[in-house]
Parts: structure tokens; C-alpha cells; sequence
């Protein structure tokens, strides 16, 4: 999947800056925005992104992942359903929508704490 095939509002502004141009559609081009080359230590030299679960074209996905390294597994807010997701990476990923309680509309950046017995 490239940025040419989402749908993004931002990839439409219009600027008479020739420099401020070139970044635009250098960015309008990007599968990733690294504004610390650290983050490709991470992710690597050459990253990509795979499309699972027909969930690319949404636009009610805008809310940021949140990763659990423990669980292997990824949450976010789907707004339009005003629903959790939470996404497993073990083995082949799964989707599941849950529901967490109490009622959370959006889960943006969060920490994991496991339930204490």
C-alpha cells in the first residue's frame, strides 16, 4: 500500500514556497514520517506496510496504536463505531472489537497493567 492509495486531507495543501513543495511531496510519498532518525533503528532502513483486516481506507481509525510488548498486541479506537479494537501479532494477527470497562471512547497512548490477584 502507498500514500497514493489513502485518502488523506493533509496530502492536499497547496503552497507557493518551491522548498516547502518538494517536502510535501516527498511526505505525500512517505510510508513513514521520521522525525528522529532513531525511529529507523527501530523499524529498519527500509520499512513497509502491510494492509490486514480491509481496515486501510477507514476513516474512522485516526487515533494512535497502542503497542503491548508483553501480550503482542496492538489497541485503537475505531471512532466511527465508538469501539475498541485489539489486534493480537501472534502467529497470524487477528482483529476483535472489545469492550473495556469502564466504557472508554478513545484509547489514545496507555500503559499495561496486569490484573493483580
Amino acid at each position: 500500500m502507498s500514500r497514493t492509495d489513502v485518502d488523506q486531507p493533509f496530502f492536499e495543501v497547496h503552497v507557493d514556497d518551491e522548498d516547502a513543495k518538494k517536502e510535501l511531496e516527498e511526505i505525500s510519498n512517505a510510508d513513514f514520517i521520521a522525525f528522529d532518525d532513531k525511529f529507523f533503528d527501530i523499524l529498519g532502513k527500509k520499512p513497509n506496510l502491510k494492509s490486514f483486516f480491509g481496515l486501510e481506507h477507514s476513516p474512522s481509525l485516526r487515533e494512535a496504536l497502542i503497542y503491548v510488548p508483553e501480550l503482542n498486541t496492538m489497541f485503537a479506537s475505531d471512532m466511527g463505531t465508538r469501539k475498541q479494537m485489539k489486534i493480537n501479532l501472534t502467529n497470524e494477527p487477528t482483529l476483535e472489537y472489545i469492550e473495556l470497562k469502564p466504557h472508554l471512547d478513545s484509547i489514545n497512548g496507555a500503559i499495561y497493567l496486569p490484573k493483580i490477584n
